[in-house]
């Protein structure tokens, strides 16, 4: 009876531990399935800063997550964390995988076109410009808008929804509009001036009209705002100009006026922006250079106290000391010998102050290398040309000469691409005609230098070999080895 009894209890006793066992088996697979505890690791493993761990985390919980909105707000989590870490390729892919889901998204939406309007604008700040870029941007932007509009968010303050790009943001021109309608439609109004200008498409005119049209909506729902005038008035001069080629030269004229018109009132809404001062003496600057040389001269002279004065009062602005720093470079090509070395000095004095306000401004340091090479060129100061070298040496550490593969990437390459080509030219240059005696062994450094200058150029283009200005470097290297040999 007492053996019966005790088989009994085993069997129970059996039976309640393999309960408990499935128990404890099922808590674990239930807690293995539950993207909360994946979500706690990756944030706790980001915050320790094991990147690849939260990378892991997170990919599981999208996974596991069932709700749209969880894995949607897995996406904008491995987005913050591949900008911390500079994987933008898979940034762009969360974005797309979001609109995916939902095609309503505001914040991917929004994020995507201003990956492309860095991109963009970072690359005209070099002097350069794509119709491609700006074509996608008016595109996005119109989606955008319908989106943006028909959620009842045109109104909405613009901080709320636009996503931070870490770094990357430096880059980005201010556009300083509060509001998401008036931050779309001045992004489509310039994609649109900007391929309007570039003669991009069959009808320029019809592209420029559609231009003003969103930038005075902008000035509708931001009156203050003062990137609106400032391409109003380059979409109303780049009118005259398209006017004038077919023959009615003095609509150009009035278009001239009607800009001066609109910077006007830039200048008196800018407050403390010295942006709309700078572009309205710009524009008087390169209205001026037209005709014939003694007037231009005269008429360029006469612009210089605006340009002084504009200096004075924003003497924190490295903007006005590099417009300051242009317009005595080109005083300097319209005067005689003494003079144009005068205000070739000014305008590296210029310069110099622009680069102490914005230490990190590679366009700034590339003029001021330019400057002194003309120095030597123009005006035979010999040992210039080595302070230009250094120059553009130091410039190639800057921020915006170093590779990335965010946003700012076409415009790095494009830095350094002139960075590169200028320090070739300035080595190979004083190999083949040097301005003062050189050794040997000093020779055979530059050699060096501009061969490293050379394979950096080659490295830019994907091409390689095909591309001109790949060969047009390399001939003029195997030139100057054949004067060293």
């Amino acid at each position: 009876m007492a053996k019966r009894l005790n088989k009994k209890v085993v069997l129970i006793g059996s039976a309640v531990l393999l309960l408990l066992v499935l128990v404890a088996v099922a808590a674990i697979l239930h807690l293995g399935r539950d993207p909360e505890k994946f979500i706690s690791d990756g944030d706790a493993a980001w915050l320790a800063k094991d990147y690849d761990k939260a990378e892991r985390s997170y990919l599981k919980a999208y996974k596991l997550a069932r709700p749209e909105q969880l894995r949607i707000d897995m996406l904008f989590k491995l987005v913050d964390l591949y900008i911390e870490t500079d994987k933008w390729p898979k940034v762009r892919g969360c974005w797309q995988q979001i609109i995916n889901i939902d095609t309503k998204n505001v914040k991917a939406r929004l994020a995507g076109l201003k990956y492309r309007y860095i991109i963009a604008d970072s690359y005209a700040r070099t002097g350069r410009s794509e119709s491609q870029g700006w074509s996608e941007i008016e595109s996005q932007a119109s989606e955008a808008i319908k989106v943006v509009e028909n959620a009842g968010l045109l109104g909405e303050e613009r901080a709320k929804w636009e996503p931070a790009f870490g770094k990357e943001d430096r880059s980005l021109e201010p556009l300083p509009t509060r509001t998401l309608g008036s931050y779309l439609y001045l992004i489509r109004g310039r994609a649109a001036l900007e391929l309007g200008r570039m003669g991009a498409v069959t009808s320029p005119e019809q592209l420029l009209t559609r231009a003003m049209s969103d930038l005075q909506k902008v000035q509708q729902l931001d009156p203050q705002n003062i990137d609106a005038y400032l391409y109003l008035a380059d979409a109303t001069v780049e009118q005259g100009q398209i006017l004038a080629s077919r023959g009615n030269v003095e609509e150009k004229e009035k278009a001239a006026k009607r800009a001066d018109e609109l910077l006007q009132k830039a200048v008196e809404a800018a407050g403390d922006d010295p942006r709309a001062h700078i572009k309205l003496l710009s524009n008087k600057l390169d209205s001026a250079q037209i005709g014939e040389i003694a007037q231009a001269k005269q008429q360029i002279q006469a612009l210089e106290p605006g340009f002084v004065s504009l200096v004075n009062k924003f003497p924190s602005s490295a903007e006005a000391f590099a417009a300051l720093s242009r317009f005595y470079s080109i005083y300097s090509m319209f005067s005689a010998y003494e003079l144009g070395l005068k205000n070739l000095d000014s305008a590296v004095e210029a310069m110099t102050k622009a680069i102490e306000l914005d230490k990190e401004n590679v366009v700034y340091a590339t003029s001021a290398a330019n400057l002194y090479y003309r120095k030597f060129s123009v005006h035979g100061q010999k040992s210039e040309v080595f302070k230009a070298i250094e120059l553009a040496k130091n410039a190639l550490a800057l921020p915006d000469a170093q590779n990335t593969t965010g946003p700012r990437s076409p415009a790095v390459r494009m830095n350094k691409f002139i960075l590169n080509s200028f320090l070739a030219n300035c080595y190979i240059e004083q190999i083949l005609e040097p301005s003062q005696k050189v050794s040997q062994s000093q020779a055979a450094a530059m050699l060096a230098d501009a061969g490293d200058a050379v394979h950096e150029i080659e490295q830019i283009f994907v091409s390689g070999e095909e591309n001109p200005e790949v060969l047009k470097w390399q001939g003029m290297l195997a030139l100057a080895k054949g004067n060293l040999s």
